[in-house]
């Protein structure tokens, strides 16, 4: 540096100042020093390729200003002048006059080859009047230019042109390319449809003196649920989108097709490639695109039914606006939920497009299924989504489960007591039975697969238990747990002798517990023998899950198991007795008043069980806590009843509450019933503070009815009934005639307060007879029912009917 600087620099002649980190120091210096007017203005960040090009304006002084742009320290500069900075400046600018007391700091950034892009350094600019001088340091950055604030997301509606990108707030303060705001908005015809151009924009952070070339492709989505379809949904694009010199924004423009059809959102990728670029690495950006259907929406549904093979389905549909043309709606099938062999079913129609004309807002199809079937799951599935094929967005869903038991064939079982027990799932159906062996009773058990076949229990028909010179009575049996491959039962069977260890007297009960595997060997794996020194009468046998093994009965005796845990209170008393879910008795007890007794039926609350008693009055339903006492937090309820009448059982639908069933001439008023006959009363009891015990409907026909249970699918919050009728429910229902007996199935809906629905009677044209009801794998009900036949050996002629949740029968036979 010459000497004519570096005198005024050591004189204090002027005064540095020094711009960081993008700040600008303003100098103070008296008003009649040379000096720069817009120092704040000098830039401290660049890019590359972007023009340089600003005012810098001098006051004070003596005029006749020279102005200089200094690149690198010159020699002589001082090390507080020089002061730190990271790089050697390669910024080449240089200062023009511009008019009067105004200059212009020009020039465009050029990186050196093969040398960092990135620049921290610092350049000075230096001021004189010819008399005085200052020198001002300005660190500055520079880079490649980039991207400028670009939006990853956008969503279009189909059906209209969304030319906004060029034109709306995004691109204020931008320079827009030509091309891109000279887009017409009208549409095409396409093959598929009308389409409509739509543009998405890209943004440069600053204007180049260079042009800048995109690579730009308009393709299908990836990882998405919803792919909008090439040439389908869209048009698909490959191109390049140049900014000319100057230029900072400019749009891409592809057109989305509107084909009618009602759809899910659909997404699809616009790609700007910009790594060949001269200006710098501008790498590739992705854009994701959704497209929005612009038709009436389905109005939101889901159905689910249980159909048998051979059944024809129509699912009706409405949509929020009547069509303003023809449009279109997709039904698909979830493979993910659906197990159904493609060769089981149809769907029509068979485009799968449901057509909905102008003026219209509803929709049809149907579903056929194959009979027989070559599916091989039981229950088999298939689930129809309307208006998208991904879970999120769905707007209507049908699931169809097809009912594999098929068991339309009687079977030849034994006459006496019966009774049935499913696993979850419906794996396999047990079924209980006496069987006469000469002068004596047996019990044999069976065992039925999900498509009502007869599977083979340690390699033969059926499983028996017998001891020469006994009577065994099935009282009750029970599937307590499921577990790799092997389920456990549990057999209640009444007995005269001693048959595990010890006889209390008169007829006892016997608890046997077994292991079945899956290739059906059967293993006994405890047996115990309870009751009292008199006949104990076995009334019923109710499996918990949060319990365990409930049985209930009667008896005259003095003590249970030889132990008088409460004594009883009349000639005959109720009991029960709860094991524990591996069958380890928990504790037994009598219970009753004055009067004879009968406890009828159970249920459970959250800390222990209830039990349905029969007194002088009618039923009476206490709850016991889990030491067997009697639960004084809860309410002890009564219905009053005249002594003939049949407990039909019981069951929890709720956390509260308790149904039970009872069939009587009498109603809960005690007056007569209309038929002068035995009609069904539901009973609904609620265990809150107060408590609450009502009858809330009756099913009844012209004549007797009786139920003998009832099962619970809570899934689908429904109880199922099953019992016998002498009478008919519609007319002309009955198949034996009025006055035969036939059986009868009664669905009854448990959200909110229980009601009624569909009751269908069924059966032969001859006497038949309800035996049990299980509700299996969450989806249907099995009732086994008997023929009044014989064949002339003691057997007896058995069938098992399936129904669905709303009482549909989904085997009927030919009668």
């Amino acid at each position: 540096m010459s000497a004519f600087i570096l005198k005024p620099l050591f004189q204090h002649l002027f005064v540095l100042c020094v711009t960081i980190f993008l700040v600008a120091c303003e100098t103070e210096l008296p008003d009649n020093d040379v000096r720069i007017l817009n120092e704040s203005a000098l830039p401290t960040e660049m890019t590359w390729y972007a023009p340089v090009d600003i005012p810098i304006e001098i006051t004070g002084g003596q005029g006749g200003y020279a102005v200089r742009y200094i690149q690198n320290p010159e020699s002589g500069m001082s090390e507080e002048l020089i002061g730190e900075f990271e790089d050697v400046n390669r910024v080449e600018l240089a200062v023009v006059h511009d008019s009067g007391n105004t200059f212009r700091l020009q020039g465009v950034p050029v990186p050196s080859a093969l040398l960092d892009r990135n620049l921290d350094s610092a350049y000075w600019i230096e001021v004189t009047d010819g008399v005085s001088s200052i020198v001002v340091r300005v660190e500055f950055s520079i880079s490649d230019v980039a991207i400028d604030e670009l939006e990853t997301f956008v969503s279009f509606a189909e059906g209209e042109a969304n030319l906004r990108a060029s034109s709306g707030p995004g691109v204020r303060g931008k320079t827009v390319c030509e091309e891109a705001t000279e887009v017409e908005p009208d549409p095409i015809s396409v093959a598929q449809g009308t389409a409509y151009p739509v543009q998405v924009v890209l943004k440069l952070s600053t204007a180049v003196s260079v042009p800048v070339v995109f690579d730009v492709s308009v393709l299908e989505a990836s990882n998405v649920e919803r792919v909008a379809r090439s040439g389908v949904d869209f048009l698909p694009l490959q191109g390049q989108l140049s900014f000319a010199e100057g230029v900072t924004a400019c749009s891409v423009t592809f057109y989305v097709i509107d084909d009618s059809e009602i759809e899910a959102i659909e997404s699809l990728s616009v790609s700007f490639d910009g790594e060949r670029n001269i200006v710098g690495d501008l790498g590739v950006s992705i854009v994701n695109v959704t497209i929005n259907d612009d038709e009436p929406r389905v109005e939101p549904f889901d159905l689910e039914y249980i159909q048998s093979p051979g059944d024809t389905l129509a699912i009706s549909f409405e949509i929020g606006a009547p069509a303003e043309k023809e449009i279109f709606v997709p039904v698909n099938v979830s493979l993910s939920e659906t197990n159904l062999e493609d060769a089981d079913y149809s769907l029509n129609p068979a485009s799968r497009i449901v057509s909905i004309a102008e003026g219209e807002s509803s929709g049809v199809f149907s579903i056929s299924l194959g009979s027989p079937m070559v599916t091989a799951e039981p229950d088999p599935k298939l689930v129809i989504e309307v208006q998208g094929d991904s879970s999120s967005d769905p707007r209507g869903v049908v699931s169809i489960t097809v009912n594999s038991f098929n068991n339309t064939d009687p079977l030849d079982l034994d006459s006496g007591e019966h009774a049935v027990a499913a696993t979850e799932g419906a794996d396999s159906l047990y079924i209980a039975t006496d069987y006469q062996n000469g002068a004596n009773n047996a019990v044999r058990i069976r065992r039925l697969s999900s498509f009502g076949e007869a599977m083979l229990l340690n390699g033969a028909e059926f499983f028996e238990l017998g001891v020469a010179g006994a009577d065994f009575a099935v009282k009750g049996v029970e599937v307590i747990s499921m577990s790799n491959g092997i389920d456990e039962l549990a057999l209640v069977i009444g007995t005269n002798i001693n048959y595990a260890g010890s006889l209390w007297g008169g007829t006892d009960f016997v608890l046997v517990r077994f292991s079945i595997a899956d290739d059906g060997t059967i293993t006994e794996l405890s047996r115990s023998q309870h009751g009292s020194e008199s006949d104990d009468l076995v009334e019923s046998v109710r499996f918990f899950d949060d319990q365990g093994l409930v049985i209930t009965g009667s008896s005259s005796g003095s003590a249970l198991d030889g132990e008088a845990v409460i004594a009883p209170s009349g000639q005959a008393d109720g009991f029960v007795y709860l094991f524990d879910t591996g069958l380890g008795l928990d504790y037994r007890r009598f219970i009753g008043d004055d009067s004879d007794n009968v406890a009828l039926g159970s249920g459970f609350t959250d800390t222990g069980v209830q039990v349905l008693t029969s007194d002088a009055q009618g039923i009476e339903v206490s709850s016991f806590d889990e030491d067997g006492f009697v639960d004084s937090d809860l309410p002890i309820l009564e219905v009053r009843q005249f002594a003939n009448y049949d407990f039909g059982g019981s069951d929890n639908y709720a956390r509260d509450r308790l149904a039970f069933l009872v069939s009587s001439e009498y109603g809960s008023d005690l007056s007569v019933t209309p038929s002068l006959s035995k009609d069904i009363f539901f009973y609904d009891l609620t265990f809150n503070d107060s408590g609450s015990a009502n009858s809330l409907f009756s099913i009844a026909s012209s004549e007797d009815d009786v139920a003998i249970g009832l099962a619970k699918i809570e899934d689908k919050e429904v109880l199922g009934i099953a019992g016998d009728t002498l009478g008919e429910f519609q007319e002309g229902a009955s198949i034996s005639g009025v006055g035969g007996r036939d059986v009868f199935f009664a669905s009854v809906g448990i959200q909110g307060t229980p009601s009624l629905g569909i009751v269908t009677q069924f059966g032969t044209p001859g006497e038949d007879y309800a035996i049990d009801i299980e509700a299996v794998n969450d989806e249907k009900f099995l009732v086994l029912w008997k023929e009044n036949h014989t064949s002339g050996d003691g057997t007896f002629r058995y069938r098992i009917a399936p129904f669905a949740p709303d009482g549909t029968n989904l085997a009927p036979l030919p009668f």
